[in-house]
């Protein structure tokens, strides 16, 4: 089935011609994407008033973001002044970074976390000055706090005692263990003046395309898939905008940057699948950089991302999403680590969560009332 969702965030112009009948199946498949806020902001500065019963929920759900836009803006504040005698730099990631540059995809977008970088060499003194402000870490067992340690390129999640906001504090964009892992160091960072907070730091506008490129496009799950395609259409499209910060051939400028971090194919499928999805406008760039050297690689690939870029509903999806999804989590996994290390790691979860599941009927009936 065709998703009118995608037609929509493809060319919002037809939200004008949208007929009452159709609103419901486009609401349906909002929700299940969490881009509802988005339909909102779409309608607002295309001057679209959709129904009466549309207008609840399209309201209801940017008031969310709105809030949530809110409590980033708070901890742009908090983490800053937690960390300020440092002397180190916090730079804000995705959707905070989104909120901070005031960029299109931030209007109506909702998060679970606030992500930053922080310097690798700072990060045990960041940590127990984080705590000292109430950030406490998850609840995690020994071998997740081993695994995040050792492997990944940020620490366990750390939740605020009293504003319950999650905080992703990362040394690197991505694990040690994958093969195209960047130097940190590396990445082009901006201050950014933000109303009632003050200068924040982000990645500047290419390197924060790349990094939005690498965190898609190395998941081995995607339940928030076409937001974030969506949202690099978005950004996509901004940024080509004339005298965007002086962005004469953005595209060009992000593929070549991409190269010298080494990340130019994470660029290349998001180039790729946001003008194949949404057929998002690519200026100054030929065709032949959107390809790949495999034909069989190529056809795969499409396969995968282009049944999982849907939204995540039954109305929406078949066997070729599942298909597509299995394919795409052995991939997320195997760029994440080798498979020496990937298999006794996955051998591992699988038997800790065939313990716990034991562990929970277990307690279920001995509470049962006999």
């Amino acid at each position: 089935m065709m998703s009118l969702l995608i037609s929509l965030l493809a060319k919002p112009e037809k939200l004008k011609t949208i007929s009452d009948a159709s609103w419901q199946q486009i609401l349906t498949e909002a929700n299940a994407s969490q881009l509802v806020g988005r339909l909102k902001y779409l309608c607002d500065i295309g001057q679209v008033t959709p129904p009466k019963y549309v207008v609840w929920h399209l309201d209801s759900a940017y008031k969310i973001a709105q809030k949530q836009r809110q409590q980033a803006l708070r901890e742009f504040y908090e983490v800053n002044r937690s960390l300020a005698k440092m002397n180190t730099d916090v730079i804000f990631l995705k959707g905070a970074a989104y909120i901070a540059k005031n960029l299109p995809c931030s209007h109506g977008r909702t998060f679970s976390d606030i992500d930053i970088l922080v310097s690798k060499n700072d990060l045990r003194k960041i940590e127990q000055t984080l705590r000292f402000s109430d950030w406490i870490q998850t609840d995690i067992d020994d071998y997740d706090e081993q695994y995040y340690r050792t492997w990944m390129h940020e620490i366990p999640p750390l939740t605020h005692v009293h504003r319950g906001t999650v905080l992703d504090v990362h040394h690197n964009i991505l694990p040690a263990t994958n093969a195209d892992t960047p130097d940190a160091t590396e990445f082009n960072t901006e201050k950014t003046l933000v109303e009632d907070v003050g200068f924040v730091n982000t990645l500047n506008d290419t390197d924060l395309l790349i990094h939005t490129a690498v965190h898609l496009f190395t998941e081995s799950e995607f339940h928030h898939g076409l937001r974030d395609i969506s949202d690099i259409d978005l950004l996509l499209r901004y940024f080509q905008q004339p005298n965007i910060d002086n962005h004469n051939n953005f595209v060009t400028e992000l593929v070549l940057r991409s190269k010298e971090l080494g990340l130019y194919s994470y660029v290349r499928l998001a180039l790729r699948y946001a003008h194949l999805i949404f057929n998002t406008p690519l200026k100054n760039i030929d065709s032949s950089a959107l390809q790949f050297n495999s034909k069989l690689q190529e056809m795969i690939l499409d396969f995968c991302f282009i049944n999982t870029f849907k939204p995540n509903h039954s109305s929406c999806r078949d066997w070729k999403s599942s298909l597509a999804q299995f394919i795409l989590y052995w991939r997320g996994h195997l760029l994440r680590m080798p498979l020496r290390l990937l298999i006794p790691h996955l051998c591992k979860k699988s038997w800790k969560r065939f313990k716990d599941s034991t562990t929970k009927d277990k307690t279920a009936s001995d509470n049962m009332i006999p």
